[in-house]
């Protein structure tokens, strides 16, 4: 007890965003879980009056689904507000539409990326993907530590001298028509990172997008979908939308200021069935203020 190596925990105040604007469905679910399954103390507050309610009160703000563009429900006051609570040590916990808001270019609230706005940029984060993958089950060539010198000069083949393939974005405008209506697919989870807490190596998720998230550091991934071959849980999910959707980020977590911004690029509450991703949800909301942030608001523990 008081070593370095523990945390000590926040008690959550949090913030549900609600009203004209948010997805019911969205909404509905993870109210449910909180107010009702969990019995968790928790305060609404209108989309409308985020730009001129106090956030103070607060520590953790959950951003549901929107029907629409979240941006144009926001307004540049509602950002603002929000940007300024994340700044104060605040967590910012968006799924879905909110989450594409957040990793849109235009937000510029997030550094995870939407795929179809980084087309140009694919090749770096295709070798963070790799870097992280084999970081996971690294290979030793012990031939080529010890012996280096009995090692074959390995040529480049003409795939790797040059960069990967490009997609333009008329191509990724196309394979976009082919995204998951409601496919189950798996995401695999960090095991060292908090948000794992509790869990097993792998979830199943509910996917109905056509929102790829993009991710490497330091925005840190907490679960990212599997590779192309286990990718498919249950549904049909073409092969164009398999090359899309493999290895891309299903939950990122990044600080910013003394706060921090968490991402979950589908629902992780779909309809309140869905335990495993739900999971993840609840630790975000729990342990969130005290695992990622360094808050320093006018907010006191009683």
């Amino acid at each position: 007890l008081g070593a370095g190596t523990f945390r000590l925990l926040s008690k959550p105040k949090v913030a549900i965003v609600a009203g004209d604007g948010i997805s019911y469905i969205s909404f509905g679910s993870l109210w449910y879980t909180i107010d009702k399954e969990l019995s968790f103390p928790h305060s609404l507050i209108q989309l409308s009056q985020i730009r001129n309610s106090s956030l103070d009160q607060y520590n953790v703000i959950i951003l549901p689904g929107s029907w629409g563009p979240m941006k144009s429900y926001l307004g540049k006051g509602g950002e603002s507000n929000l940007r300024d609570f994340v700044s104060d040590g605040g967590t910012l916990i968006c799924m879905g539409a909110s989450a594409v808001w957040a990793a849109d270019s235009s937000s510029k609230m997030s550094q995870t990326s939407l795929m179809r706005q980084v087309l140009d940029k694919l090749d770096s984060y295709n070798k963070a993907v790799t870097r992280e993958l084999e970081a996971e089950s690294p290979r030793v060539d012990t031939m080529a530590i010890w012996h280096p010198d009995k090692v074959p000069a390995e040529e480049k083949t003409k795939d790797e001298k040059s960069d990967k393939k490009k997609i333009t974005k008329e191509h990724d405008k196309w394979l976009r028509k082919f995204s998951p209506a409601g496919v189950i697919m798996k995401a695999n989870l960090d095991m060292e990172d908090w948000l794992s807490f509790g869990m097993k190596k792998s979830v199943p998720v509910m996917v109905y997008s056509n929102h790829v998230f993009l991710s490497k550091p330091p925005v840190k991934t907490s679960a990212r979908f599997a590779r192309p071959n286990s990718l498919r849980a249950s549904g049909l999910l073409w092969p164009e939308a398999r090359e899309r959707w493999a290895n891309s980020a299903f939950v990122t977590h990044e600080g910013k200021g003394s706060g921090q911004i968490i991402l979950f690029a589908t629902d992780p509450n779909q309809r309140a069935y869905f335990y495993g991703t739900r999971k993840m949800f609840l630790n975000a909301v729990l342990y969130g203020p005290g695992m990622g942030t360094r808050f320093e608001g006018p907010y006191k523990e009683e």
